[in-house]
């Protein structure tokens, strides 16, 4: 066992312990930079509407994380998804969440539709899609996605959207 003791504060190395009790150390003596392991977040939000007029992607948000190793960032978007509906045509919308400005994993295709038996309107839902993404160290854009999948539908809005990044140091399962 070695102790270093300072007037306030102490460091202990106890070998014949196991695991964490093993060492302790001063609170915040090691710093998240020192270590490399710490959870870190991003964020962006938008109140205003954005509109999916197209069938190629259109950005809704886009957020850059900056990760001090190689990892995993866990993305979180949500939208209220406003859909103008004329009766007699389907609309049908993907959202999703990607690493890609152009493309959609296959996972993140979320189908919004209204069916074409509904009465001409508008109609609002909220989309909520996630993803787990592997990084490497340094700045990683993610972004939310939209896109009309028929180029009938009638144009639709994202409003109050936010896009969260949570990066994580190591997967456990």
């Amino acid at each position: 066992r070695v102790t270093i003791s300072g007037s306030a504060r102490s460091a202990v190395f106890d070998m014949a312990d196991t695991g964490n009790a093993s060492v302790e150390l001063p609170t915040s003596a090691i710093s998240a930079a020192e270590c490399l392991d710490e959870p870190g977040v991003a964020s962006n939000a938008d109140s205003n509407g954005m509109a999916i007029a197209s069938t190629a992607l259109t950005i809704i948000l886009s957020r850059t994380i900056t990760a001090p190793a190689a990892g995993y960032v866990l993305v979180l978007g949500t939208t209220q998804f406003q859909i103008g509906h004329t009766t007699g045509t389907s609309s049908l919308y993907n959202l999703g969440v990607s690493d890609s400005s152009t493309a959609l994993p296959p996972n993140q295709d979320l189908l919004t539709s209204v069916i074409s038996a509904l009465p001409t309107g508008t109609y609002q839902k909220v989309v909520s899609p996630h993803g787990l993404f592997a990084v490497s160290a340094g700045a990683n854009t993610f972004y939310l996605l939209g896109q009309k999948t028929s180029a009938a539908s009638d144009n639709a809005t994202a409003f109050d959207s936010q896009l969260t990044l949570i990066y994580f140091a190591t997967a456990y399962g």
